[in-house]
């Protein structure tokens, strides 16, 4: 559960001008829960680099688990001799796409002087 979602509220510092608290991030155990992590709070206190790779690859890899549970169930129903179920497909494909227009949110562009004009594909399957 995020503190977003949680009412709480926090004492004074006492001895000084700041407060230190401890956040204990939780991430979902099963990929197919919705997950709703925010990065843009953490941008002021942690190094861009590691806080992008490390949100990209935790949410990738649930986007990956979901992705071969899909692959898994659609080769299940053709092997029972069932018909392509179109609308499931779609469904599917419409809330992967909400997961990653959630990250692209989180995931800021970098500055102009930072970017090339130069865009590399880089593929492990054949085009």
């Amino acid at each position: 559960m995020q503190g977003r979602y949680i009412e709480h509220q926090a004492l004074k510092a006492f001895g000084g001008r700041e407060r230190i608290s401890m956040v204990t991030s939780l991430r979902l155990k099963s990929p197919f829960i919705r997950d709703e992590t925010i990065i843009r709070p953490l941008l002021p206190t942690t190094p861009k680099s590691t806080l992008y790779y490390q949100y990209a690859e935790y949410r990738l890899e649930n986007l990956e688990e979901r992705v071969r549970h899909q692959l898994k169930v659609m080769r299940q129903h053709k092997k029972a001799n069932r018909d392509f179920d179109v609308a499931s497909t779609r469904k599917f494909l419409l809330g992967e796409r909400e997961f990653i227009d959630a990250m692209l949110e989180e995931l800021e562009d970098p500055p102009a002087e930072c970017t090339s004009s130069k865009v590399t594909i880089q593929s492990s399957v054949p085009l």
